[in-house]
């Protein structure tokens, strides 16, 4: 079962779906990108943040943190726990 979702994005879902995107100062551009290779750094970036913050926790409180302060999206109902 999934847990958290992030912005990744449905490629069938056409203009409707989430993105990601991400900076490339060599070009001076940004780039959108969809799927879980976009939503999955979101995941682990907001998972460092939260340990950076509290360099004691567990993973497990972490994960309890991560799941108790998100936002639980309609389109998401079914998907995610």
């Amino acid at each position: 079962h999934i847990d958290v979702a992030a912005p990744g994005g449905d490629p069938s879902a056409g203009q409707g779906g989430l993105q990601s995107a991400y900076y490339l100062p060599e070009h001076k551009l940004y780039v959108a990108q969809m799927g879980t290779s976009m939503a999955t750094p979101v995941v682990s970036g907001v998972a460092a943040l939260v340990k950076a913050s509290h360099p004691s926790w567990k993973a497990r409180e972490i994960k309890a943190r991560l799941i108790e302060s998100g936002n639980e999206l309609p389109a998401l109902q079914g998907k995610v726990r």
